[in-house]
């Protein structure tokens, strides 16, 4: 057996970390481009990182995290979580609704949530 590439695998480029490639340039033009539209027609696969079971299951973990930290925490200020590259949103709603029911069980601890994304049209859409 041997250890070499198929024919159809060859490095596009080598050299050059991720952030300076060209399939980050790629990819950034095309989510500039699209904006909302790549998740709407299901060009690209999000329902495995934006489903309500995955989120409810994050915002459960967040929901932890903050209980553990409730006796040193200053509820007089709001935690922030920042969610990078948030899309379409979706994450976002799933996670916030479910996040929203947990707070109930400790009063006094506020959250703001703030959303990012690289394509403005994105962040234009929320």
């Amino acid at each position: 057996m041997t250890n070499k590439p198929s024919p159809a695998a060859f490095p596009i480029e080598s050299g050059h970390p991720l952030s300076k490639s060209l399939l980050w340039a790629l990819q950034a033009r095309y989510f500039r481009d699209q904006g909302i539209a790549a998740w709407s027609s299901n060009t690209v696969p999000s329902y495995i990182t934006s489903n309500p079971s995955i989120a409810h299951a994050y915002a459960r973990v967040v929901f932890g995290y903050l209980r553990d930290l409730l006796p040193t925490l200053d509820t007089s200020q709001p935690v922030y979580l920042l969610e990078l590259g948030a899309g379409s949103g979706r994450f976002a709603f799933y996670f916030l609704r479910r996040l929203r029911e947990l707070l109930e069980w400790v009063p006094g601890v506020r959250v703001c949530y703030v959303l990012s994304d690289y394509a403005r049209r994105n962040v234009g859409f929320w």
